[in-house]
């Protein structure tokens, strides 16, 4: 599973990670100890963190899994 998190690229990291924040805000919205503001403001968080990070990645500040040259 390494090798193939390595050759992913900025663009199918964010897709990844889209899913999992969706899919954790959708079960954490439901137990109120973790739950802040609703499924649509937990979604709209952890979707923008996704989002700065593809944005750092494009911009070269860190690196794509593909592009961090490690084998």
């Amino acid at each position: 599973m390494s090798a193939r998190f390595r050759t992913v690229s900025a663009e199918m990291f964010l897709a990844g990670a889209v899913i999992i924040s969706l899919t954790m805000a959708a079960v954490l919205s439901q137990i109120p100890g973790l739950a802040f503001g609703g499924f649509l403001v937990m979604a709209g968080v952890l979707v923008a963190a996704d989002l700065v990070l593809y944005i750092l990645m494009k911009v070269g500040v860190i690196k794509a899994p593909r592009d961090s040259g490690s084998t």
